[in-house]
């Protein structure tokens, strides 16, 4: 995975090893996870401004991916670096109940 590339082509090229079977390292899973959270945080920003529907939904897959990535890190034993797993959690948690709304 190239760590110049933008966030999208870095997750694009994650998913894609991932397909392939290949398990990414940890600091590959850990960029995985800033870039899913940037792209969360971009569609959800759309959203708010705009109310775009599709946004938010996207801003909700990254929010998936990103915490299935954080998910696998905690499984390894890994730490996590500089992020706070459980902000992510909560707010996931917070979607969740809103999804239904």
């Amino acid at each position: 995975m190239t760590i110049n590339s933008s966030p999208l082509a870095r997750v694009g090229a994650a998913l894609a090893e991932m397909a392939a079977g290949r398990t990414l390292s940890d600091q590959e899973l850990r960029q995985h996870a800033k870039d899913c959270g940037f792209l969360m945080e971009s569609a959800y920003s759309r959203f708010q401004r705009f109310a775009e529907v599709a946004a938010r939904e996207e801003a909700l897959l990254w929010l998936d991916r990103r915490n299935e990535a954080l998910k696998q890190l905690q499984a390894r034993g890994t730490s996590l670096g500089e992020d706070d797993a459980a902000g992510w959690f909560a707010s996931d948690a917070a979607h969740t109940t809103s999804r239904a709304a």
